[in-house]
């Protein structure tokens, strides 16, 4: 009797400060099996910008560019 596969998961990452690309890289990568990275969050449309490039260019046609959202909700 085989097991049942497990349900995969969305994962975002939340905070673009530095270690952000370590998760970004183990959700990308390692993990990509079992985990989908759906998207980056931060308050700086810059680092939006480098971690999508980062993904992007790592993960060439699996990677869909997130759009960057700079505006703080108060």
């Amino acid at each position: 009797m085989t097991a049942a596969p497990a349900s995969r998961r969305g994962c975002a990452v939340v905070g673009l400060g530095s270690r952000a690309r370590l998760y970004s890289q183990a959700l990308s990568g390692p993990y990509a099996d079992r985990v989908d990275l759906v998207g980056f969050c931060d308050t700086t449309a810059h680092r939006m910008a480098v971690h999508n490039e980062w993904v992007s260019a790592a993960h060439a046609g699996r990677w869909r560019r997130a759009a960057t959202w700079s505006r703080r909700s108060r």
